[in-house]
């Protein structure tokens, strides 16, 4: 490159990265941190990389972060006529950044096409795996480049191998939703129930806790059983999407079938883990579905939906539950009822909810606590003041040094 203001080849770092923002090409360059070589290749500034070459600086050259060669700076940015440039002049295919990855992983990883297709066809590795073991394949499938993995698959690379945490292409592909690529790889013999990761999930196992509702229809298109539990969380895949609050998801499965008042591990249905985690949309459809509205997590205390919601401070779906005809007094097998759960926490909201709705404010529980017994050990003092207002009972909650502050609150 002739420097306009030099006259000469320039070598300064900070022309060349200001020539390179001028070439308006979208390359990042401030997350190039190598010399001037590197800026250069990464902008796609041929006659720069070629001048710089010629002065003695070498292909093995690589930028600081993350120890890339010319080649991965220039596959990773599509910069295609300097990556042809450097295979002429025989550069390493095959030479790792900091990560493991190739110039082919960065080139299918970032969607860069016919640089993929330069390199295969110049004979790079397909196979080759970084320091997770992911094939350009897997980086491309997680990526949703479509037609890079279609090109990689026709020239061979194996879409079942696994990397260092047990996911496949396809794997991958289900994980992060991208329906094209997951229907070319099932259309070219892809196994419909495969399995991946630590926990040995089933694609739509992983498809469905992300809430990818296309890719969850797809793999029941190709007979996908939405019975299966998923191994990670111990539970169904109805309960799983319930309690990410994948409405959609959830939709989808019921109509396939799915049993709704199925348990997980704990005893808990689909609703008392939506109504637990604060997915109200979710509570609706279930509801609107027919799922019981006291069904109670068996080994979890047995706690129903309300009680949940409650101890969990969700006040729009312990409002819903209610006005859907939820028992508000109904307590679990150590006494505790959604209003002790609420008062214990300090949720304001909620025990005013239950309160207009006639919640008993003097219940006791297995070892005597009530509600404003609860919120007075707690310290919090506005459902104090709440449950004292709608006439708790002081004898009931004086406990040692907690019967002054009650008193106090009184007056």
């Amino acid at each position: 490159m002739i420097c306009e203001e030099c006259g000469r080849v320039c070598k300064s770092k900070r022309h060349l990265r200001s020539v390179a923002r001028q070439d308006n090409l979208g390359t990042h360059i401030s997350k190039v941190h190598g010399d001037e070589l590197s800026v250069a290749a990464a902008s796609g500034n041929e006659a720069a990389v070629r001048l710089l070459l010629d002065g003695g600086n070498g292909f093995a050259s690589e930028d600081r972060m993350h120890h890339r060669t010319l080649l991965s700076v220039a596959a990773a940015n599509g910069r295609e006529a300097v990556v042809r440039m450097l295979l002429d002049n025989g550069a390493d295919m095959e030479s790792k950044d900091a990560k493991g990855r190739t110039p082919l992983s960065l080139a299918a990883a970032n969607g860069r096409e016919s640089i993929v297709k330069m390199l295969v066809e110049n004979g790079a590795e397909i196979e080759s795996s970084d320091a997770m073991g992911r094939t350009p394949l897997s980086l491309a499938a997680a990526n949703g480049r479509e037609s890079i993995v279609k090109l990689l698959v026709e020239k061979g690379a194996n879409f079942e191998s696994e990397d260092d945490m047990g996911r496949s292409s396809l794997v991958w592909a289900a994980e992060n939703g991208h329906d094209a690529v997951l229907k070319f790889l099932l259309d070219n013999g892809a196994g419909v129930e495969s399995r991946g990761g630590k926990c040995n999930r089933t694609l739509l196992s992983v498809a469905a806790a992300n809430g990818h509702e296309p890719a969850v229809k797809l793999l029941f298109d190709f007979g996908a059983n939405p019975e299966l539990w998923d191994a990670k969380y111990e539970r169904t895949l109805l309960s799983v999407a319930a309690a990410n609050g994948h409405e959609p998801v959830v939709k989808l499965l019921l109509d396939k079938g799915a049993d709704i008042e199925s348990t997980d591990y704990l005893g808990k249905t689909p609703l008392c883990l939506a109504a637990m985690m604060g997915h109200e949309l979710v509570v609706e459809l279930l509801l609107d579905r027919g799922a019981n509205i006291e069904s109670r997590s068996v080994r979890y205390i047995a706690c129903t939906p309300l009680s949940l919601a409650a101890w969990m401070g969700h006040d729009a779906i312990v409002g819903l539950l209610i006005r859907r005809g939820a028992c508000t007094d109904s307590p679990d097998r150590d006494g505790w009822t959604a209003l002790h759960l609420a008062a214990c926490r300090g949720h304001e909201a909620v025990v005013r909810l239950l309160l207009d709705d006639g919640a008993d404010l003097n219940s006791a529980t297995g070892i005597n606590h009530t509600p404003l017994s609860l919120a007075i050990k707690g310290g919090h003092e506005a459902v104090v003041r709440l449950l004292l207002h709608n006439g708790a009972d002081t004898k009931l909650a004086s406990q040692g040094k907690c019967v002054d502050w009650t008193l106090s609150l009184i007056q």
